[in-house]
């Protein structure tokens, strides 16, 4: 059986709305928006000489966890970088299409605007 519907995947935003208030629903931490969850940030400083070096602190916000607490998080949209709401459209899709046995990707130049060109955005 072939599916012969449409779907509808979440804007960007979307995505990140749905990632920020499900961790709050769980009391689940999320990715720390000053150190892009590394735990540190990189700063320059200029010696006396006149020399710049970068050196890597403990960021203030997290504490070197890369996570908080999402009501710490104002930005929901930084909860997830694009790159990584691609992959999961993309996966999403690729399941669909399994589960459906419909190839929801044959319309190429339309996911490669969607996708690849970055114009899925909410």
């Amino acid at each position: 059986m072939e599916y012969k519907g449409n779907i509808t995947l979440p804007t960007y935003t979307e995505y990140c709305d749905g990632l920020f208030n499900e961790a709050i629903k769980k009391k689940k931490k999320v990715k720390c928006p000053a150190c892009n969850g590394d735990g540190f940030v990189a700063e320059e400083l200029e010696s006396s000489q006149g020399n710049y070096h970068e050196i890597e602190e403990t960021c203030e916000q997290c504490w070197g966890d890369g996570k908080v607490e999402p009501s710490v998080n104002d930005n929901p949209g930084s909860i997830s970088s694009v790159d990584d709401y691609k992959l999961e459209m993309i996966e999403t899709v690729r399941k669909l299409s399994s589960w459906t046995r419909t190839d929801f990707f044959l319309n190429v130049a339309k996911c490669k605007t969607l996708f690849i060109k970055g114009g899925y955005y909410g």
